[in-house]
């Protein structure tokens, strides 16, 4: 049992990480909710690309919060959080003709968190 649940866990990842137009799943999409796990992403913008990785992380841990304290099988339930895929992308913001152009880094984080019995 363990053994297809393995399987079948790597088959889901696969599929919501990416999609055939080379965007993933976070960047699509904030959570998703399967009968025992809660996908959640989080996204984070900073001036470098460690504090921009610590928001999306924390923002992931947010939304998930959000989610399971509205369900009555994840509330106060063992579970366990495990930390998935993160991307990062540097950016150009131009403002004004006065303001010039401020790169910064914006990154989005997967976690999936498994409920346990």
């Amino acid at each position: 049992m363990a053994k297809s649940l393995l399987i079948l866990f790597t088959l889901m990842g696969a599929f919501v990480h990416a999609d055939e137009g080379g965007e993933w799943f976070c960047e699509q999409t904030a959570s998703k909710r399967t009968a025992s796990a809660i996908w959640s992403c989080g996204v984070g913008q900073a001036s470098d690309e460690g504090s921009a990785q610590k928001k999306a992380l924390e923002n992931a841990i947010e939304q998930f919060d959000v989610i399971c304290n509205g369900s009555t099988d994840c509330k106060g339930n063992p579970r366990t959080i495990s930390p998935e895929r993160t991307s990062c992308k540097q950016v150009v913001e131009r403002g004004g003709s006065w303001m010039g152009e401020h790169r910064a880094w914006v990154c989005h984080r997967l976690i999936v968190v498994q409920m346990l019995k």
